[in-house]
């Protein structure tokens, strides 16, 4: 496809998405959707695309040329996997209605029709003409079907990871304890695991709350992926609610006053062995 005709492509699928009366421009780039950045972080409330864009992984995101407002210019575009680590850092509420559009209507017509057709609009489908016409289809077909399966297994720990996460809005990250405590976090894991709070289970569950403080509402544990050597693997995190925050801080109140007895007793003997001694 040579330029012009790539540009005139786009162009004519700039205007395609519609998500509560915002534009969410999409193209297809052989075969797989991509999505206009900007209009997805104006959508999800990220204030700086160029930001957020850096922190999506280089096989997420590419430079396009588009047609916009009479002239040629350079755009990002982010494919499934990058929509979805957009979506997971938002902190916009309606981030999950628009994931759940996106996965439940936008990209399955996409990969049925090859454009997208909203629920009140009849869909048109070309019927095949000859036995010719209907082999190559239902080859295509075939392969769209396992191209699908092999980008479910890929996207799957995001998506999971998402779901998760937008169940936890009221919790904390051990990081965000202790910069609130003022402690540093592997000090406070320490202090947490000495006081038979958390434990060592596994190398990827290091800081594991003990069931019965999980019971009692303190923690949470969350499903999150880990990128090793070995590959990718599902590793647990230990969030905190603030019902667990108040606990912890009670616990350090009690360590820290204990140790500062601890310390003036200390200090009385040693002056009275002393005055002893003079005497």
């Amino acid at each position: 496809m040579s330029d012009q005709k790539e540009m005139i492509f786009m162009k004519q699928l700039e205007k395609i998405f519609n998500y509560q009366s915002k534009e969410v421009r999409v193209i297809l780039i052989k075969n797989q959707p991509w999505f206009v950045a900007r209009d997805v972080c104006a959508l999800l409330e990220h204030s700086d695309t160029s930001t957020a864009i850096k922190r999506l992984d280089s096989d997420e995101k590419l430079t396009q040329t588009m047609f916009v407002s009479g002239q040629n210019r350079e755009v990002w575009l982010i494919n499934e996997s990058g929509l979805y680590s957009l979506i997971l850092t938002s902190r916009k509420p309606e981030a999950k209605a628009f994931k759940r559009w996106i996965t439940h209507e936008v990209l399955p017509s996409i990969r049925k029709t090859g454009q997208y057709i909203s629920a009140d609009h009849p869909s048109r489908f070309k019927l095949p003409m000859t036995y010719k016409e209907a082999l190559l289809e239902l080859v295509a077909k075939v392969e769209e079907n396992e191209r699908l399966q092999n980008t479910l297994i890929e996207q799957s720990p995001k998506i999971e990871l998402y779901n998760s996460l937008m169940d936890t809005t009221n919790f904390q990250t051990m990081n965000q304890v202790a910069k609130s405590l003022r402690w540093g976090r592997n000090r406070l894991y320490k202090f947490l695991r000495k006081n038979k709070v958390l434990f060592y289970k596994s190398q990827y569950e290091r800081n594991i709350p003990y069931q019965r403080y999980i019971d009692n509402g303190y923690f949470r544990l969350i499903a999150v992926p880990l990128r090793t050597d070995a590959g990718l693997v599902m590793s647990s995190q230990t969030l905190v609610s603030a019902k667990g925050v108040e606990f912890i801080h009670k616990l350090i109140k009690q360590h820290m006053f204990e140790k500062s007895y601890a310390n003036g007793i200390k200090q009385i003997l040693k002056a009275g062995v002393y005055n002893e001694f003079q005497c």
